[in-house]
């Protein structure tokens, strides 16, 4: 060991400053760009055999395919209903923020009210998966709420060309972020049938990540001037790291960059395609009043007729039965019952659409 110490003091006596300051250089550039490589990863995450099994059944044709979206090729899967209507309606599914994959998505969150719902009715489900995620290419934490709605409509235009689909009857359905997403691509494109939006914020981004903060402040018991002192400075840093995001756009901080400015409510006020918003009575990532008041505030107090909305009862993020705001549970412990009252909101409304 005392060998080592002197070979390694030699070598400092017989390097000049000039070379120590560049091996520090490159010493700290390479690990900066190695922290930058594993930022930039998405994660890999696996597919779950209980969906799997969901999609392996003689009443479904499953057909697997790559969707072109900006040059990007995106992992698909198609379920289409065996029997009934030759050309039948279908539904792509948008997902929400963050590393995710359709095929292990919240636990039996698409297999109830994705699947559950819609195949049932003779109505075929199209899954895609983010940019980086799953076999698709690119990387989400590259791509803004634009680039998502785009993939999205790529995948509609997909649809339109395929045999067993009526394109006239294509609509979109998201949960979380992706409720943002599918109302974004319906104003965009009047070809979209019908949107669902499953605990989708109607308010801005920035609002929506200070809506969470306030619940879990809340919840540990923060009130008056000392909970508003908090939000103000998660509010002063957000802004801060979204515009040192746009700088040094790495990971999830150059992702911030990307959508922090979002605001929904042109979108909102000037969308013809029939629309369901569905919120959750505890939601605390999602808050149904806030939310609701956007509607208020953007209509007056009048919702046009293509829009509807809904609050379902005792219902978490995924749509899980909690005691209240603050019950605060694990959103993939299955052993917590789901809600019905979700699915029968969706039947009687696909079927008052004529679905």
């Amino acid at each position: 060991m005392s060998k080592i110490a002197s070979n390694f003091k030699g070598f400092l006596k017989n390097i000049n400053k000039k070379k120590l300051s560049a091996y520090l250089f490159l010493i700290l550039y390479m690990t900066l760009s190695l922290v930058i490589i594993i930022a930039e990863q998405p994660a890999n995450i696996k597919p779950n055999p209980v969906w799997e099994a969901s999609v392996t059944s003689p009443d479904i044709l499953r057909q697997s395919f790559f969707i072109t979206s900006d040059g990007f090729s995106l992992e698909a899967d198609l379920l289409i209903p065996v029997g009934g209507n030759a050309s039948k309606a279908a539904v792509v599914f948008l997902g929400g923020s963050g590393n995710g994959i359709y095929q292990n998505y919240a636990p039996e969150f698409v297999e109830k009210y994705i699947q559950g719902v819609l195949l049932p009715r003779d109505m075929a489900v199209l899954y895609i998966n983010k940019r980086g995620m799953g076999k698709s290419e690119g990387n989400w934490m590259n791509n803004d709420f634009q680039g998502r709605a785009d993939d999205a409509y790529a995948a509609v235009q997909y649809l339109k060309t395929h045999p067993s689909i009526d394109p006239n009857k294509i609509g979109l359905i998201g949960h979380s972020q992706g409720g943002w997403i599918a109302n974004l691509a319906a104003y965009q494109h009047e070809d979209i049938a019908f949107f669902i939006s499953l605990n989708g914020p109607t308010r801005t981004v920035l609002e929506q990540i200070i809506d969470t903060y306030r619940w879990d402040f809340e919840c540990q018991g923060y009130e008056g001037e000392e909970l508003e002192k908090k939000l103000q400075r998660v509010n002063k840093s957000k802004i801060m790291w979204g515009k040192i995001g746009k700088y040094f756009h790495v990971g999830g901080t150059g992702h911030l960059s990307e959508i922090i400015d979002y605001d929904p409510r042109e979108v909102i006020a000037n969308i013809d395609t029939p629309g369901l918003f569905v919120f959750s009575e505890y939601d605390g990532l999602v808050p149904p009043n806030a939310n609701l008041e956007r509607f208020d505030e953007i209509f007056d107090g009048i919702l046009p007729s293509n829009l509807n909305t809904t609050v379902i009862s005792s219902a978490n993020h995924s749509f899980r039965l909690i005691d209240g705001f603050c019950d605060f549970v694990d959103f993939y412990d299955t052993s917590i019952p789901q809600s019905e009252e979700l699915v029968t909101e969706l039947n009687n409304w696909l079927s008052n659409l004529g679905y």
